[in-house]
């Protein structure tokens, strides 16, 4: 089990511009291609896509679906607990809606509090600001991070599930939500993922259980995960 850094809010994509310190963060292309290539080379894996499974919680349920549905020569299996499953989705209108915001409002707060901060032993490590966006708007930090909204389709879930790009993981692919998951509308969104998948043809777990976007369900999702699909290689 690898369980790699991945930002505080660092959206597993390559970055399209610079943080205020003045790098770029590339965690696709670090997890991706470079990780999986080091894991391989130094431990005894089953380096088929057959071998790997690949999932993750909340932004990390964004980051597996994205990973996923853009290499599926990599990974063979792939799992999503509360997951972003939409960076371009409204919300829905209902001002009595817990978290009643979109995603892309939820993903630059997310920005504006910790860019690409990682988290050390518990605490941000940000000292001078140096891992946050300079963009002044809401539009700019998001064009930093992602790119132009043109470009979005290539590796958000929602459209990658619309354009087949989960066909090769049917059979292969979980998706976990509580139906209390009200926070950030998660539930709705994800539950719009799977009608998707249902749509396409895409076989898939869908788990839509009691419980909220918290850590007491995602362990009970990640047992049942391990120990039923990612258990059982294809």
């Amino acid at each position: 089990v690898v369980m790699p850094e991945g930002g505080r809010s660092g959206w597993y994509v390559d970055w399209a511009s610079n943080t205020r310190g003045g790098f770029r963060p590339l965690w696709e292309t670090f997890h991706v291609d470079q990780l999986v290539r080091w894991v391989d080379a130094n431990f005894n894996t089953d380096a088929r896509p057959a071998g790997r499974a690949i999932a993750g919680l909340s932004m990390g349920g964004f980051g597996a679906l994205s990973y996923a549905g853009r290499n599926p020569s990599v990974f063979g299996t792939v799992a999503s607990f509360s997951g972003g499953t939409d960076i371009d989705a409204t919300h829905d209108g209902n001002p009595s809606t817990p978290g009643n915001k979109d995603a892309a409002q939820i993903v630059d707060e997310a920005l504006v509090l910790a860019g690409a901060a990682i988290v050390d032993q518990g605490f941000l490590w940000d000292p001078l600001l140096h891992y946050r966006l300079p963009g002044t708007t809401r539009e700019q930090r998001l064009t930093q991070v992602f790119g132009p909204r043109s470009t979005w389709p290539s590796f958000n879930p929602q459209d990658l599930a619309e354009n087949g790009g989960y066909a090769p993981f049917s059979g292969r692919l979980a998706l976990y939500t509580g139906r209390d998951d009200s926070d950030f509308e998660i539930g709705r969104w994800n539950t719009a993922l799977h009608d998707t998948l249902v749509a396409e043809g895409v076989a898939h777990r869908w788990c839509n259980l009691r419980g909220n976007h918290d850590w007491r369900y995602w362990r009970v999702h990640l047992e049942h995960f391990m120990t039923t699909l990612a258990g059982n290689p294809a």
